[in-house]
């Protein structure tokens, strides 16, 4: 059952000048001839939240890839941010990534186009890498000097993620990387649509609650929320009604609130102390069913999105432990850099996306333990880029890091029909699997990890293994086509240092 809140319309904020729907908002640049959308920044209407500027090191231009006009950067530029953990509690940020950052800039297109990324702080570009290197055309037309870079994009249904990684370290956390985000052109859900304003939607905005949140209710008259890209909200967005949809090309920042508690009970389900009702807030993307599309989230003080049926075309970003990307059946087209899992599952859709591991959590988790599975499965994973692994250790009771995890402890019910096929990952990865369930008393059945292709050697660092172990046993367990490092592994033996009792029950093909 839907958990109960206290009532609080949105729909008292329906102010003229301050929100919009449909018929009355001006949306230029959205209009039906448009090929290419550059992002403009985001005014600071309001101060901007903590954690977020506009990017000190990199101007991104882009133009249609037949463009001949030489550069301009206010004609061509595009809008790029910088992102890092200024967190009201400084204490819950890991020490490796203290001083961590991040740098992010979007277009939508239906076009392909040239991208130019140059580094405007003095800095100079001695080692790059481009990933993911599914996209052949980025490969291929890839160019650079001591400060730029550039490269052509195709468009695509579903968003592309391109990391350019300058200066990276081989391995560890790597800061000051840029995320590209090439989308589809954003297309303003049917309905009843309430559309924010441009600027930063803040704690004195109409729009806001008192405790920095927009809230749709169960019985508010919106089908639809629109969050333009020139839109930053300083806060969170809770949807209590069905169905209900959250779209555009905007940003939502958590970073006002602190952890829920320094120490949090984890059998008392994350309490927070950001709700007079007691009521549990998890995600700044909190939705009853519904969809979410095309939206950034970051800073998140818990979970980024949760709720909703299904996401598209999303990127989240959080630093804290907890941080996980997405709680749902289907994600497509969609990128994750969090440091714990970046998705929960055990049946639906996950196809076209990328993630940049940080180092805890995994990419996909079956889950945590804290119910059963009895259910679970008919999933498919495809296509999906894993654009770097920070993984270095694997500390704590439960092996839970890296590309495939699952921890379920002291939970019954089958998982069945899994198959992952088609994943890329650029670099090296510290182990392949840790399926660390022996006390689980279900079986894991007709799981498949097929077309799997990792660039470099597993590293395992000191005391870091692969597992497989199911308490109630695993059948038509299938390895087919697995490449690690340019070799195509035949055997169990080959995944060693290996912890398992199904030695001759794991098939490889």
């Amino acid at each position: 059952m839907r958990r109960k809140w206290f009532a609080l319309l949105l729909a008292v904020f329906t102010v003229t000048g301050v929100l919009s729907s449909q018929g009355t908002a001006s949306m230029k640049g959205y209009d039906k001839g448009l090929q290419l959308q550059r992002f403009k920044t985001v005014q600071p209407t309001l101060h901007y939240p903590r954690g977020i500027e506009v990017s000190p090191r990199y101007r991104v231009m882009v133009k249609p890839a037949g463009d001949k006009t030489p550069w301009n950067k206010a004609a061509n530029g595009t809008a790029a941010y910088k992102a890092w953990p200024d967190y009201v509690d400084p204490e819950t940020i890991p020490a490796a990534y203290k001083d961590n950052s991040v740098h992010l800039s979007q277009i939508d297109t239906k076009t392909r186009v040239r991208i130019r990324v140059e580094l405007i702080d003095g800095g100079t570009i001695e080692t790059l890498k481009v990933n993911p290197s599914r996209y052949s055309e980025v490969q291929a037309t890839l160019t650079s000097g001591k400060d730029w870079l550039e490269f052509e994009v195709n468009p695509s249904d579903l968003t592309k993620h391109i990391l350019v990684e300058i200066n990276a370290p081989e391995s560890g956390p790597y800061s000051e990387g840029l995320m590209l985000f090439v989308n589809p052109l954003s297309q303003i859900p049917s309905g009843n649509v309430l559309i924010l304003p441009p600027g930063v939607i803040g704690s004195r905005h109409p729009a806001m609650n008192e405790l920095n949140a927009i809230v749709i209710d169960e019985n508010s008259p919106y089908d639809a929320l629109y969050i333009p890209h020139n839109t930053i909200v300083d806060g969170r967005i809770e949807v209590r009604k069905e169905g209900f949809t959250i779209a555009g090309r905007g940003m939502v920042v958590g970073s006002r609130w602190a952890w829920p508690k320094s120490k949090p009970d984890w059998a008392q389900n994350y309490p927070s102390d950001i709700s007079p009702d007691g009521s549990v807030i998890k995600g700044i993307i909190d939705m009853n069913g519904g969809q979410a599309e095309g939206i950034a989230t970051i800073h998140p003080y818990h979970f980024n999105y949760e709720g909703a049926d299904s996401y598209s075309n999303l990127k989240a970003f959080g630093w804290r432990f907890s941080s996980d990307g997405f709680h749902g059946d289907i994600v497509r087209g969609s990128f994750a850099r969090v440091n714990d899992d970046a998705n929960y599952f055990n049946h639906g859709l996950i196809e076209r996306n990328s993630y940049w591991g940080m180092q805890n959590g995994a990419l996909f988790q079956l889950g945590w333990g804290q119910a059963a599975a009895d259910g679970g499965g008919g999933t498919r994973i495809s296509e999906i880029n894993v654009l770097r692994g920070e993984w270095m250790s694997d500390g704590g009771d439960r092996q839970n890091n890296g590309l495939f995890s699952g921890v379920l402890r002291n939970t019954t019910g089958d998982l069945e029909d899994i198959v992952f096929d088609d994943i890329r990952v650029d670099g090296s990865l510290f182990r392949l699997i840790a399926f660390d369930m022996d006390t689980h008393s279900g079986t894991l059945r007709n799981f498949t990890f097929r077309n799997i292709w990792i660039e470099k050697p597993f590293t395992y660092p000191s005391g870091v293994i692969n597992m497989i172990k199911v308490g109630g046993g695993i059948e038509d367990f299938v390895f087919e086509n697995l490449t690690v490092g340019g070799q195509h592994l035949t055997s169990l033996e080959q995944l060693n240092p290996m912890d398992t009792p199904f030695g001759d029950e794991i098939e490889f093909r």
